[in-house]
């Protein structure tokens, strides 16, 4: 009699375990945050002919957003023009610009998109511009096309600071309630447990 009720006991805790796990898993995010994938130059890569088309490809989809998605190509970095329009296009996980560059140097690349999830994904990273002999060039402007992006509620933003990566204080706060709904999910675990033990005994 003794050892059906241990069994009991252990089949009510593995149960109450496993509802933990469940109520735990679905408290969590359903995947992780937008990461980035690729750039089109590569990072400190000496590039030699024009790339014509320069790209960031991340892990998720990016917003179809009129404001919010920017790419922002300038350089050299001892005397800094900017090339390209507009301020790039979104194509699924893609935000592309097309441009040329001008004379030879250092050159930044400072973008930002907006995932499907709403998440603010940002970056800049830098290559080396080493034209062949040939290579046309491009005369650049002394300001960036996309300096402003017009948002939804007629304000503007400028384009993204280089310094200025990651997430804003809302997806901050969206994560903080992911962690407290799986700790929530967990104590009612924990709780369920004693319960049930608590009546088999």
């Amino acid at each position: 009699m003794l050892g059906m009720k241990n069994r009991r006991s252990g089949a009510s805790i593995a149960l109450a375990l496993a509802l933990g796990v469940v109520l735990f898993g679905a408290a969590a995010p359903a995947s992780a945050h937008n990461q980035v994938l690729d750039t089109v130059p590569a990072a400190d890569s000496v590039v030699t002919e024009q790339p014509g088309t320069f790209s960031v490809t991340t892990s998720d989809a990016l917003l179809q957003a009129e404001s919010g998605n920017a790419m922002v190509v300038s350089g050299p970095a001892s005397d800094p023009r900017y090339y390209g329009e507009g301020c790039g296009v979104v194509t699924g996980g893609t935000l592309a610009l097309d441009a040329q560059l001008g004379e030879p140097g250092t050159y930044t690349v400072t973008w930002r998109g907006i995932s499907v999830d709403s998440h603010v994904i940002s970056d800049s990273y830098e290559f080396e511009w080493a034209p062949a002999a040939g290579v046309e060039l491009a005369a650049g402007t002394v300001e960036p096309s996309c300096a402003a992006a017009s948002s939804g509620d007629g304000q503007t933003t400028t384009a993204p600071d280089a310094g200025n990566s990651g997430s804003e204080p809302a997806v901050a706060l969206g994560d903080v309630l992911w962690i407290g709904g799986g700790i929530v999910a967990a104590l009612l675990a924990v709780l369920l447990t004693v319960v049930l033990v608590r009546r088999k005994s």
